[in-house]
C-alpha cells in the first residue's frame, strides 16, 4: 500500500512540474485585429514604415503584439503590450557591421562557423545581439550582450522559412 503513495505522490509531482511550464502560443493576425492603443504607438513612432505582417504571442494567457516592418533598407520587428507599450524592437543588420566584441565571442565559442543572420535587439534602455549561426551543419542561435558576453547558445533546426524554425532542446547560457 506504502508503494502506491509514493507512486501517486510521484505522478501528483510530475503532473504538477507540467502544468507549471509557460504555455506559449503564436499566431499571426491581421492589422485590423490589433489593439487601437499598439496600432496608434506603431503609426506614431514608425510612420514611414511598411507594414508587412504582425503577430499575437501569448504567453500565460499574456498577450504581446509582434509587428514586422520594413523602414527604407532596415527589417524591424517591434514586440508591443495591449496598451501600446513597446517591450522590444528587433533590427535586422548586417552580419559585417557586427561590433568586433561579438564577432570575437561567437568565434570563440563556435570556431570556423559561418555567420548567416543578425538582429540588434534592444529591450528598453538593455541592448543585446542575436546572431544565427551555422557551424558543421549545424544551425544555432546566440545571444550576446555588447561586450560580447554569451547570454544565451541554442542549437536549432532550420526549416527554409525563419517562421518554420523549431529549437532543439539543446541549450547553452551563461555562467
Amino acid at each position: 500500500m506504502r508503494g502506491y503513495r509514493v507512486l501517486f505522490v510521484i505522478a501528483m509531482a510530475l503532473s504538477l512540474s507540467i502544468l507549471a511550464v509557460a504555455k506559449e502560443e503564436e499566431k499571426e493576425i491581421g492589422k485590423k485585429d490589433l489593439p487601437a492603443p499598439v496600432l496608434a504607438a506603431f503609426e506614431k513612432s514608425y510612420s514611414n514604415a511598411k507594414f508587412k505582417e504582425c503577430n499575437i504571442e501569448t504567453i500565460d494567457e499574456k498577450a504581446s503584439y509582434e509587428i514586422k516592418t520594413v523602414d527604407g533598407k532596415v527589417k524591424r520587428d517591434i514586440h508591443y503590450k495591449a496598451d501600446g507599450t513597446v517591450t522590444e524592437i528587433d533590427e535586422a543588420m548586417k552580419t559585417d557591421s557586427l561590433p568586433k566584441a561579438i564577432t570575437a565571442a561567437i568565434e570563440q565559442a563556435h570556431a570556423g562557423c559561418k555567420i548567416k543572420r543578425a538582429e540588434k535587439v534592444l529591450i528598453g534602455e538593455k541592448v543585446e545581439y542575436s546572431v544565427k549561426i551555422k557551424q558543421n551543419d549545424e544551425m544555432f542561435e546566440v545571444q550576446l550582450d555588447p561586450a560580447g558576453k554569451v547570454l544565451k547558445d541554442e542549437k536549432f533546426e532550420y526549416h527554409h522559412h525563419e517562421s518554420n524554425e523549431t529549437k532543439d532542446k539543446t541549450t547553452k547560457t551563461a555562467k
